[in-house]
């Protein structure tokens, strides 16, 4: 099922640059079924009218709950980072927050092709929810927004263990030179939990985690 996203549902879409080369390279011809989604857990059933256009059928919305999943997490290097922003979505990443620590590089996220990665990893597994990108912040912000907040530690005594769970999770992903004396002291207040007792990239923690919250 081609798919493509939008901020609201509506009867009729014009297809972007991109998705038209997506829809003339899977070769889909007029009448071809086409699915629309908003983003936040809606989608429609249409049909290509050309490889520029699209006609949605309004009157039946399909809707699927996804629990939140946000990753407040130190960016690794590009290449390392758009492999966890694509794993992720797929493994139901709801939100990214880049987040500033002492020993991280804190290297700048490009959100065009952020965005970009994000939505084709969406379209690839077919999720409902399209994951959002938020701009980075400081880790004192960041304990303060978040909710139900997990810190990964690989010194922590108890194992992550999240299976099945529909609440809503935060988990905080450190750089590889580990959390300061003061982020751990600013952290202490939340619950901790370690995924092995190696240390592990930014990325593999992150993709770990989300793995073990599958439904």
């Amino acid at each position: 099922m081609f798919l493509i996203f939008r901020a609201d549902l509506t009867a009729h879409v014009e297809l972007q640059e991109h998705e038209t080369r997506h829809a003339r390279a899977r070769r889909l011809t007029d009448g071809a079924p086409i699915s629309l989604g908003d983003g936040l857990g809606r989608r429609v059933r249409g049909q290509l009218t050309s490889l520029r256009t699209a006609q949605f059928d309004l009157t039946t919305v399909e809707t699927q709950f996804e629990p939140s999943r946000i990753l407040y997490s130190a960016v690794p290097e590009p290449s390392r980072m758009e492999w966890l922003l694509q794993k992720g979505t797929e493994l139901g990443m709801t939100a990214f927050v880049p987040v500033r620590f002492v020993r991280s590089e804190n290297r700048s996220v490009r959100d065009d092709r952020a965005r970009r990665i994000i939505e084709e990893a969406a379209v690839q597994s077919r999720r409902f929810v399209l994951p959002k990108m938020h701009p980075a912040m400081d880790l004192e912000e960041a304990c303060k927004v978040s909710k139900n907040p997990i810190v990964l530690l690989p010194e922590a005594e108890k194992l992550l263990a999240t299976e099945g769970s529909t609440e809503e999770i935060s988990f905080f992903v450190g750089p590889e030179g580990g959390f300061s004396p003061d982020e751990i002291s600013l952290l202490s207040k939340f619950s901790q939990r370690r995924l092995s007792r190696t240390i592990l990239r930014v990325e593999t923690a992150a993709i770990c985690a989300l793995s073990r919250c599958l439904l």
